[in-house]
């Protein structure tokens, strides 16, 4: 289905918006550089960079992407060190929970959901996705629900696709650091019925749980240290069973890791991200079930999709039916193993050690908070834009100053798209939080803060956000070899350093919370649900290295009750 083009914004009105970004967290004197330094910008190779860029993004959407595809994918995966402490995610799902029956057979029923989506693509019949408002949807993600897997390099890693159909695919099955193969589709590429997968499920708990002397070294624990996983990588590969391993590694359709019980929901989150046993955190799904409870978890590699994505293939899952299938055994299922000599082993344990030591840093903690429900808002008002400005007042009561914030907006409406840089620290949402904890924050203060808000929102939506303006500028600058001080000066750099960084799927109906690591090491993930009569926030942080975490923490709720008590005691919509 043909879809519009990612549109290269225009160049002064990406300026003019950086700088009203600029003056809600800089000093004067801060203010007068970075407007001097975008002068100095647009005076000299600005123009000829964005001709250049206009050119490039008519060539890329003729070959199907856009002009932003190449960066994101260089972007990503550059990334160095473990992608756990960088760009990865935890997820909570929300699916059915058909708890009648054996742990075994609660399992299959969930497996059964999540393979039939994955199954569909694998055949090539994924439906196009279309949202709410009738616009098609890009469908440049869906691959990676056939497989694949992100494969670690010295400098860019790659990514190796599956191109496999979807006759006698197999998953991967977790349990107690071992990895199991399971068929979860017949020849004909039709996903198994419940019966055959329980009995798989059940044959894979019973030859890991009788284990005898296995090794301290997971199978997985290996794709923990990311980047630095490929020189060893290497030379496991030279090894012709490893080979082979990792191929059939990279086919799998998704895993799934089988643990007993589940911690508390922070926790839990927590765990799924960054405790090695869990996931091969380079393939892009992995799934974690337990027998005895009915949530579900999901570790997600970030480089190859969106959380918009997911939540329409949740969506999808709700709407499958669990079919019991025929009695008959899919076949045995085989482990896979590394062969690994002494110095290989080694290297692994003490990359392992050092990366324990820093994941042991990550906190995940989830905050509830009260909103006006939205029949008792005095004019209509994005719940959004009220969670952002809660965030701003919270910023001030912490800090007693804001700093920069990123929110995440969906930009799959175009060609190839995923996301935009929302900037929700605006010079209004800023002076209004001042106002607000002072005592004499006027109605025009708060309207003027959703106003700017509901603006940016409306620019990112029509691909008119600086951010990624300036990330394809500097792309251009890169290869035509031109060096330009404007793409490293500090106001842009105080820009990009996010305090916060911020996304939400809305509501729990697909996604109930997710979590994050920080984009900076003294800075704060915040993932938020929007609830009828509350937000949830659930907030990552490096403990010893971020700023006062506990007291932000604390002070979420009482920037609602500030916020809520300021939107109660609006008389009448203002004008």
């Amino acid at each position: 289905m043909p879809m519009a083009p990612l549109p290269v914004p225009d160049l002064d009105e990406s300026l003019a918006r950086f700088a009203d970004t600029v003056s809600a967290i800089a000093t004067p004197q801060e203010y007068d550089a970075a407007k001097a330094a975008i002068s100095r910008f647009r005076v000299g190779r600005a123009e000829e960079l964005q001709r250049t860029l206009e050119l490039v993004a008519e060539r890329e959407y003729d070959a199907g992407g856009s002009w932003l595809s190449r960066e994101w994918s260089r972007g990503y995966l550059g990334t160095r060190g473990p992608l756990t402490l960088a760009s990865n995610v935890g997820f909570e799902l929300n699916l059915p929970d058909e708890a009648a029956g054996t742990g075994a057979e609660r399992v299959a029923a969930r497996i059964h959901r999540i393979a039939a989506v994955h199954i569909t693509e694998a055949r090539g019949e994924t439906e196009q996705e279309i949202d709410g408002r009738g616009t098609a949807m890009s469908m440049a993600q869906w691959p990676s629900f056939n497989g694949g897997v992100r494969h670690p390099q010295p400098e860019v890693d790659t990514i190796i696709p599956c191109e496999l159909d979807a006759a006698e695919r197999e998953i991967g099955v977790l349990r107690a650091g071992r990895l199991f193969t399971l068929r979860v589709s017949d020849r004909e590429g039709r996903p198994l019925g419940t019966r055959s997968l329980a009995t798989g499920i059940a044959r894979i708990v019973e030859l890991a749980d009788g284990a005898t002397g296995m090794s301290t070294l997971g199978f997985v624990d290996p794709s923990y240290l990311g980047s630095d996983l490929a020189d060893v990588l290497g030379t496991m590969l030279e090894d012709a069973h490893n080979a082979l391993v990792y191929r059939r590694l990279s086919e799998l359709l998704f895993t799934v890791t089988l643990t007993d019980e589940f911690a508390d929901d922070a926790e839990e989150l927590r765990a799924v991200l960054v405790d090695p046993v869990r996931a091969w955190v380079n393939r892009p799904f992995s799934y974690q079930l337990s027998p005895n409870d009915g949530r579900v978890f999901m570790h997600a590699e970030h480089s190859v999709f969106d959380g918009g994505t997911l939540a329409e293939a949740v969506r999808r899952m709700q709407q499958v039916e669990p079919d019991l299938g025929d009695d008959l055994a899919p076949p045995e299922p085989m482990e896979l193993t590394w062969r690994l000599d002494a110095v290989q082993r080694g290297t692994l344990r003490e990359g392992l050690a050092v990366y324990r030591y820093r994941a042991a840093e990550l906190r995940v903690e989830i905050v509830r908070v009260p909103r006006v429900p939205d029949d008792r808002l005095p004019f209509r008002m994005s719940a959004d834009a009220q969670l952002q400005v809660m965030l701003n007042v919270a910023q001030q009561l912490t800090f007693g100053r804001v700093r920069s914030a990123y929110e995440s907006v969906d930009m799959r409406a175009f060609q190839a798209g995923r996301t935009d840089c929302l900037r929700p620290v605006t010079p209004e949402a800023t002076a209004f939080a001042r106002r607000l904890i002072a005592g004499d924050a006027g109605p025009d203060d708060f309207v003027a803060a959703l106003n700017a808000h509901r603006e940016w929102v409306k620019a990112c939506k029509t691909g008119r956000g600086f951010d990624r303006h300036f990330t394809g500028l500097a792309m251009i600058a890169r290869h035509l070899g031109i060096t330009e001080p404007f793409f490293d000066c500090d106001a842009l750099t105080a820009v990009r350093t996010d305090l916060l960084s911020t996304t939400s799927l809305g509501t729990p109906d697909y996604v109930i919370r997710f979590t994050f690591p920080p984009t900076v090491p003294h800075g704060f993930g915040v993932a938020y649900t929007q609830y009828p009569d509350g937000f949830e926030f659930c907030v990552s942080y490096n403990a010893g290295r971020t700023e006062q975490p506990e007291r932000f923490l604390a002070n979420l709720p009482k920037a609602a009750r500030l916020v809520n008590g300021f939107i109660t005691g609006l008389p009448s919509p203002p004008s």
